[in-house]
């Protein structure tokens, strides 16, 4: 027999089906709760929802739906998924920008070059210095305090964080991994967008951008006029003429 939870757990499922068309599929695999409350609110904001599901109840939901039959034997095990009426991709960028950073773990791989600079810290000297020695600091004591002599790159990018690296930097409160929600794929008008897609889409995105702010600076420069620029031109003209005005003799 079928419980009550399990129930109520499909008619909600099947309720936010019916409600929304657009779907984006994330693995919460290691998700901290902080991103995941973060996203929930920012969500919230363009009338769309995350939310966790019980795989098995969600594959007797979409038991038959066309939409989900590429991708319903690989859906992740921690399945969250974002429901939304919103263009997917829309909602994609939205959710791409939020980011949380924790500390460094044994073995996580350096996303950056990390420099720990020279100055007073707020450590309290005693058995703290002979660690820092360990993995190359210069320190010292000034007015009570930890004092790095010299600024030294502690870890390189690409580099495996040791135990002993990620303790030091947990000491100076630095968190250099980066912590983004796991968007496994995307629906946009019947097509699921896989992750690598989603990263070249990301890219391209970047790309016109990039393009599109170098040829508008490009068309202030040479006051060529368009829809977009017309009102940066006219202020432009007006402050050369106030500039010029205040040139001439009165």
């Amino acid at each position: 027999m079928v419980s009550e939870k399990k129930i109520k757990e499909f008619n909600r499922i099947k309720e936010l089906l019916n409600k929304y068309k657009n779907y984006i599929i994330i693995d919460l695999y290691l998700t901290p709760s902080m991103i995941y409350k973060k996203i929930q609110d920012e969500l919230k904001k363009v009338n769309s929802v995350l939310t966790c599901v019980k795989k098995r109840i969600f594959l007797k939901c979409v038991e038959g739906d066309k939409k989900f039959e590429k991708i319903k034997n690989r859906l992740p095990n921690m399945l969250g998924i974002i429901f939304t009426n919103e263009d997917t991709l829309k909602i994609y960028d939205i959710i791409n920008k939020i980011k949380v950073y924790r500390f460094a773990k044994e073995g996580d791989v350096s996303p950056k070059d990390i420099w720990i600079r020279a100055g007073l810290t707020n450590l309290n000297p005693g058995p703290i210095i002979s660690e820092l020695s360990k993995v190359g600091l210069k320190v010292g004591v000034d007015k009570g305090k930890i004092a790095v002599k010299e600024d030294f790159l502690i870890v390189k990018k690409g580099e495996k964080i040791s135990a002993d690296k990620a303790s030091v930097l947990q000491k100076f409160e630095i968190k250099p991994v980066e912590i983004k929600l796991n968007v496994f794929s995307v629906l946009l008008d019947s097509y699921w967008i896989e992750k690598d897609e989603l990263s070249l889409y990301t890219e391209i995105n970047n790309y016109i951008n990039y393009c599109y702010s170098n040829a508008f600076n490009l068309s202030l420069n040479i006051n060529y006029p368009t829809n977009k620029n017309i009102n940066y031109l006219l202020q432009k003209a007006f402050l050369n003429n106030l500039s010029i005005s205040n040139l001439l003799p009165k």
